[in-house]
């Protein structure tokens, strides 16, 4: 295939015909200014080091950076765009409650522009990237990005985001030059009049945190998970459960068990075992040595365990109340009959009195840490970041069958399905598999994890779900067909999966759910006349995202996941296990 003669989609913006490189002006170069007095730090700056020959270069460095009125109506919150070759009416929206309407995200699902975008511009864009932001963490984004109502509607935007509050303020003339040399890398890739948008911002937010925590570190609140999971206190833990080290008030998801051998070890990330903060770094690797103290592990996690519990003492508490009241009714009124209503709250008391032992009772020791690998860890054989932990289990019951994972009836993940192949180009086939995907959630609000044969890579032609987890219920998302790049200070870059859901309402996680699965949706064809089954198969380990964290993606609906096949693959590698020997139970 010919690179040089693809076209995109244009953002309505005639090319810029560069002759002369502009001088590169790293932030590191411009002594911090207030923004009022920019316009007459420029000019000075350009005068000073730009020949009478660039003008042309000039204007169009100037014309790149966005006023300070017009950088919070860029539409993603917790951030704010710096420079952007993308006209106003196009990527800013500014309303009068304060707020700008939130933008549309969607997965790129143009498989052609994706592997353009591989084949020609992930290397040296890396490059670029690397040599002018040593200093701070970034990542670099593709995504339908707009404020139309279809997503795939919007413009495909490289969207590039500094995760460093502040960054580029007094020194936009950097941000500008940057997009500039990212246009020149594009344009020499390919010859097409057609523009590829482009969008230079940073958080604008001096607090982040990490993805393990659905609060923020100094807030005592857990989540109440009574809402959230049926068979709460009463069986092994399913996936998507809450968990957390214990005596911490982190919490992450439980993403299910693994046994090798006889042994079952519960499964999650890294970052979730070892909660990093700047006074207690945990960056090294960690290996259980027998004898050695034990690092336990919570489920549910220690906070999310108190927060539930008092939820349902209040439940108890309230029922009981209502049923000394209608009690005290019936012995002032003895000329009325409230035997049924009485019998009726009796039996619900029962109810919240069993709840109410069941969770004073319940035992969260669940085990401890057995295995983890450096603080970012990846490999020569994975682009991306391989966040895990296997915890040595107590807390499943021989008797009790591991869980199966439930979805809630008419779950507007069949919605998702039902529209994709509408707007997304796909084969007959591939209509075909979602058809049954949407079928089988229609037949069955549970269904049981399937160990593959053999694990392959998600792909962007399909729905992927979450199911239910600590913070959130089931969720439908797609895969895009570029990966983000993301880079973080003193670890180098990594090129990760990224998920997006429906819409921002339908984000796929929250804060908190790292560790937790996605998966696909394997359809068993019945014997003859016999209808068709469905099991869930294992796809990707959620690991971060969302629109704070210590890895930011900048957006509310993007998640970062790693394939399952990768992370058991490297649990074996790193414990001396045999390839193929760690299976889902």
């Amino acid at each position: 295939m010919d690179t040089k003669h693809i076209s995109f989609p244009s953002t309505l913006l005639h090319r810029y015909d560069v002759n002369i490189k502009s001088p590169r002006i790293g932030p590191g170069k411009i002594n911090n200014t207030s923004t009022h007095k920019i316009p007459k730090l420029l000019h000075r700056i350009l005068a000073t080091t730009i020949t009478p020959q660039s003008e042309d270069t000039q204007h169009r460095v100037m014309s790149l950076i966005v006023e300070e009125n017009d950088r919070g109506g860029y539409g993603l919150r917790m951030q704010k765009v710096i420079a952007s070759n993308q006209s106003k009416d196009i990527f800013l929206r500014h309303s009068s409650h304060g707020y700008p309407p939130d933008k549309n995200v969607s997965a790129i699902h143009d498989r052609k522009f994706g592997i353009f975008f591989d084949r020609e511009l992930r290397s040296p864009l890396e490059a670029l990237l690397l040599s002018s932001l040593p200093d701070c963490s970034w990542s670099m984004n593709v995504l339908h990005l707009g404020f139309k109502s279809n997503g795939y509607d919007n413009p495909m935007v490289i969207h590039v985001l500094i995760q460093m509050p502040g960054y580029f303020d007094g020194k936009e003339i950097a941000a500008a030059n940057l997009l500039k040399d990212m246009e020149e890398v594009i344009n020499k890739k390919q010859e097409t009049l057609e523009k590829i948008s482009i969008d230079v911002c940073q958080v604008y937010v001096p607090k982040l945190t990490r993805s393990d925590h659905g609060k923020d570190d100094d807030d005592d609140f857990g989540v109440d998970l009574s809402q959230r999971f049926d068979d709460l206190y009463l069986s092994s833990p399913p996936p998507g459960f809450s968990i957390g080290r214990k005596n911490t008030s982190t919490a992450g998801s439980l993403t299910g068990f693994v046994k090798y051998k006889d042994d079952i070890y519960s499964l999650t990330c890294r970052h979730v075992a070892f909660p990093t903060s700047k006074s207690q770094p945990n960056r090294k690797e960690y290996k259980y040595k027998d004898g050695g103290d034990k690092l336990m592990i919570s489920m549910p996690a220690d906070d999310d365990h108190e927060a539930t519990k008092l939820r349902i003492e209040t439940d108890h508490d309230k029922a009981a109340g209502a049923l000394k009241d209608l009690q005290n009714r019936q012995v002032m009124a003895s000329d009325k009959d409230y035997s049924y209503q009485i019998e009726t709250k009796q039996d619900a008391q029962r109810k919240y009195d069993k709840q109410l032992s069941n969770a004073r009772n319940y035992k969260t020791d669940a085990g401890y840490i057995y295995a983890a690998p450096e603080e970012w860890h990846k490999t020569s054989t994975y682009g991306g970041v391989l966040d895990w932990a296997i915890i040595r289990n107590y807390c499943t019951d021989p008797k009790n069958k591991l869980p199966i994972v439930r979805f809630p009836p008419k779950s507007p993940a069949g919605k998702f399905i039902a529209n994709f192949h509408k707007v997304v180009e796909c084969t007959n086939e591939e209509k075909y598999a979602l058809t049954a995907k949407y079928a089988a959630l229609n037949c069955t609000n549970s269904l049981e994890i399937k160990q593959p044969n053999s694990f392959s890579e998600p792909h962007d032609k399909t729905v992927y779900f979450k199911s239910s987890t600590r913070t959130s219920d089931c969720k439908a998302c797609t895969m895009s067909c570029i990966k983000s790049i993301v880079y973080k200070e003193d670890h180098g870059p990594s090129h990760e999966h990224v998920f997006v859901g429906r819409r921002f309402e339908d984000k796929v996680s929250e804060g908190g759910d790292s560790g937790a699965l996605i998966y696909d949706i394997d359809i068993i064809p019945g014997p003859g006349n016999a209808l068709n089954t469905a099991a869930l198969l294992p796809m990707a380990i959620i690991w971060g995202g969302g629109s704070s964290g210590g890895i930011v993606t900048g957006f509310r609906d993007v998640t970062f996941a790693t394939p399952v096949g990768a992370v058991l693959k490297d649990i074996e590698r790193y414990m001396g296990w045999e390839e193929g020997s760690l299976r889902f139970c």
